[in-house]
């Protein structure tokens, strides 16, 4: 075998120097990429600044080329050349046979040449990093807006201006690869060293050791406090000792005593075939309730009333579906299996992810709310908790998920309602507060001219009473229009109906709407059911006869706008109706828009409006529906009409009020 630090150092070697090996490849190759790329800006940024330095000397140029002033055309030259970018500038007239040239220009063959022609001796010398690259351009005199083309110019610069722009720049790139590459080779040299090399050392100094004589001293451990392949390796030399030490006392034992030995060697085996016995007839006992509980879990699990689906962690493919998941997906089970929920467009590879990134840190997902997108395309609101578990070794995901789509959308319709609530308490209490301010100002203005009465005092606090009275009285009608309700009541809808046109006549009124109630023998029928909740239908109801008729006038300021009393007035009419059933008949009519019939089949599916985006959530046709038909066992339906349209509640009624009760 190899000696010890002679193992300890291969280890490490081979695993840095592989590892750095790698990394040293990849630093290079993207450090490279990295220092080509900036060079490439660098001279793309300094060509388009030759194209600007075009735009603001070709002016000067042009007149200086026109006029034949040599002295301004050189004096121009050589401001060019004073641009630090600018290596070289080459300047040919076209008709008046001018040319001049400074600094480096390209020869006719290609290669650079240094012109000195000014006074002043040009600088700039070629470097080992030299190559010219030019912007051309053609010089055009403008006038009485006839232009000529009366030269072509040339500005020039050099890779060695574009070095010298970027040094810093490759300077910094190439110290920052360098100390990230030292860092982690330092860094990975440390972590081998803990996580693998001290372990490893410690449990071959305790091989090392392990022989007959010492079994009961020796003493195992890697001092590794991680669960891994040294870890298993150090269990199993313990194990390894602990069976050589019974074997060598079984030895003893042996030698001890040969014919007792074999004596209990034949009883052993006869109490062998007892026990074999007796676990063969237990393991058929396990076996039977095994498949029972497989059979118990089966049949609980297909009927349970929450969706449940078993998929594998890491591949996402669904292993096993409940009849309840078969159902909220509508996928067969068939088309489920073997299937990812991100393949059949179930659920969003990011929401996975999350998920499983959760349980593998060993985080508890509970109560989890997400979206889930059905075969049809009907996107449903879920919630739903997930664990892991382990079949066959192979771990996987086991979650149950319940639709809350409907409980959704009934918080978001209690929230639009509330919304609404608020703005008819801004309506009613609009009139009695400018009121209260009409008599503040006129008090204030009779107190200046000392005209203050003991009459007009009476009066002042009789009038502001009464307006602070009627806004008493509105929070009390509303205080408790939309408290949940635990139990179910006995009411009278026509009541009711009555209390939501009250609530509404402020804004029905500034818009020149009316609404009628007509009934014929209902007014004390009875029905059974939560009130606040019929009071929401019939608010949602009238609501969209309101925006039905505002939307026939075509009127697009808000609501709380005056219009012209000389429009046709809006009609919102209430038929309550008993027919021989006892079944009552509420019919919500409006002279408004109307609703196209490729609409009217659609008008109770969740989120369809025919408003737009900002004026309608496309829920309260299908929570009013929701109500009607769970709360109350009854109906609600659309009727068509030549004009306008007509919404139909229909509900079990009760029994009369009696006439005392009136």
């Amino acid at each position: 075998s190899l000696p010890t630090p002679l193992l300890k150092h291969s280890i490490s070697t081979q695993l840095l120097s592989t590892v750095f090996a790698i990394y040293l490849i990849i630093t290079i190759t993207v450090t490279s990429i990295h220092l080509i790329a900036e060079f490439n800006n660098t001279q793309e940024r300094i060509e388009n600044e030759l194209k600007i330095l075009e735009t603001i000397f070709r002016p000067g140029l042009s007149q200086s080329l026109w006029n034949m002033d040599n002295n301004q055309l050189e004096a121009t030259l050589k401001g060019i050349m004073k641009i630090p970018i600018i290596v070289g500038v080459e300047l040919e007239g076209v008709g008046k046979k001018q040319h001049k040239a400074n600094g480096w220009i390209m020869a006719e063959d290609g290669t650079p040449m240094l012109i000195e022609s000014f006074e002043t001796p040009f600088h700039n010398k070629p470097t080992s990093f030299f190559n010219l690259f030019s912007h051309k351009f053609q010089v055009v005199y403008t006038d009485e807006n006839v232009k000529q083309i009366v030269g072509r110019g040339t500005f020039y610069s050099n890779t060695a201006i574009v070095v010298n722009q970027v040094k810093h720049s490759f300077i910094f790139i190439l110290v920052n690869a360098v100390i990230k590459t030292f860092s982690l080779w330092i860094i990975f040299f440390i972590v081998s060293r803990i996580l693998l090399t001290r372990p490893l050392y410690a449990l071959i100094q305790s091989a090392e050791q392990i022989n007959l004589d010492n079994l009961d001293q020796i003493q195992i451990n890697s001092k590794n406090k991680w669960r891994n392949e040294l870890k298993v390796l150090e269990e199993a030399l313990i194990k390894m000792v602990q069976k050589l030490l019974h074997a060598r006392r079984e030895l003893q034992n042996f030698n001890q005593s040969l014919e007792q030995k074999i004596k209990e060697r034949t009883q052993q085996l006869q109490n062998k075939a007892e026990e074999l016995t007796q676990k063969d007839i237990l393991n058929q006992c396990l076996i039977k309730d095994i498949e029972m509980q497989r059979e118990k879990f089966s049949k609980v699990f297909h009927s349970a009333p929450y969706a449940i689906a078993i998929t594998d962690l890491y591949e996402g493919q669904f292993l096993e579906v409940n009849d309840s998941y078969v159902d909220m997906s509508g996928y067969q089970r068939s088309e489920l299996i073997g299937k990812t929920g991100i393949e059949l467009n179930l659920l969003k590879k990011e929401v996975r992810d999350a998920v499983v990134n959760k349980l593998l840190k060993g985080e508890k997902i509970e109560k989890m709310e997400g979206e889930m997108r059905r075969k049809s395309g009907e996107r449903l609101m879920i919630m739903g908790s997930v664990q892991l578990i382990s079949i066959h070794g192979k771990l996987c995901m086991i979650g149950s998920h319940a639709d809350i789509t409907e409980l959704k959308m009934a918080h978001q319709s209690r929230l639009t309602a509330v919304s609404e609530l608020i703005s008819t308490i801004a309506h009613q209490w609009r009139q009695p507060l400018s009121t209260l301010g009409m008599i503040v100002q006129r008090t204030h203005a009779m107190a200046k001219m000392q005209s203050l009465t003991p009459e007009y005092l009476s009066e002042f606090k009789n009038n502001a009473m009464r307006q602070i009275k009627h806004m008493s009285d509105t929070i009390e009608v509303f205080r408790d229009f939309y408290r949940p309700e635990k139990e179910k009541s006995i009411f009278s809808p026509l009541s009711c109906i009555k209390d939501c046109i009250k609530l509404f006549e402020p804004q029905l009124a500034i818009k020149n709407i009316v609404a009628d109630i007509h009934c014929e023998d209902c007014t004390e029928q009875l029905v059974e059911g939560f009130s606040n909740e019929f009071k929401q239908v019939i608010l949602n109801l009238l609501g969209n006869a309101r925006d039905a008729i505002l939307e026939s006038r075509n009127i697009g300021e808000p609501i709380n706008q005056n219009v012209s009393m000389d429009e046709e007035k809006g009609r919102i009419n209430v038929y309550i109706d008993m027919n021989r059933d006892n079944l009552m008949t509420i019919d919500i009519t409006d002279n408004g828009c109307g609703i196209p019939d490729t609409l009217s089949s659609k008008l109770f599916s969740p989120y369809f409006t025919t408003k737009n985006d900002t004026a309608g959530t496309g829920i309260g046709l299908y929570m009013s529906r929701m109500i009607m038909q769970e709360k109350f066992k009854g109906n609600l339906r659309f009727i068509k009409r030549d004009q306008g349209a007509t919404f139909r509640i229909e509900l079990p009624s009760g029994t009369k009020v009696p006439q005392s009760g009136k």
